[in-house]
């Protein structure tokens, strides 16, 4: 900074307009160079949890049962399973499945859905239960739509 105000000190003013204009137009450049890398560049997949897509009851049909998938059945007592979601977007499963491989032995349990997918699935339940009162459903309602706004900023619309 010090250099700076030496050069613009014994510059003419003439120079100085033109030094000012130069910077001016430096930084807005660079404005626009990390908003269109920003806005431009989706990700190719979100990593979400199984409770992202609602309770069990909704969202069995979509991604299976809330347990391990090896296993034939839960545990008889309550027990949260780690089990995550992947929606992608851009990317074929094989990737998806070579990026998330499912391993019994680390309880890594995956479900890979596609985008299209996941968003046919938020958008008929967050219609499905806008005509319901219950607190409940709204607040189930309320966490679709927070999922499908994260999948959206994430992998665009």
């Amino acid at each position: 900074m010090k250099g700076l105000k030496s050069l613009m000190l014994n510059t003419p003013v003439r120079c100085k307009n033109k030094i000012i204009f130069l910077i001016i137009g430096a930084i807005l450049q660079l404005n626009a160079c990390a908003t269109f890398t920003s806005t431009s560049i989706k990700q190719r997949y979100l990593e979400l949890t199984y409770q992202d897509f609602g309770p069990p009851a909704l969202a069995t049909d979509l991604l299976g049962s809330e347990w391990w998938q090896w296993n034939p059945h839960g545990d008889p007592r309550p027990r949260q399973y780690d089990v995550h979601v992947i929606v992608y977007r851009d990317i074929t499963e094989n990737e998806v499945h070579t990026r998330f491989p499912i391993n019994e032995a680390t309880e890594k349990d995956y479900r890979y859905l596609p985008y299209s997918t996941a968003m046919t699935y938020l958008n008929a339940n967050i219609t499905a239960l806008v005509s319901d009162d219950e607190s409940v459903v709204q607040e189930i309602r309320e966490l679709l739509i927070q999922t499908r706004r994260e999948i959206v900023q994430a992998l665009g619309d």
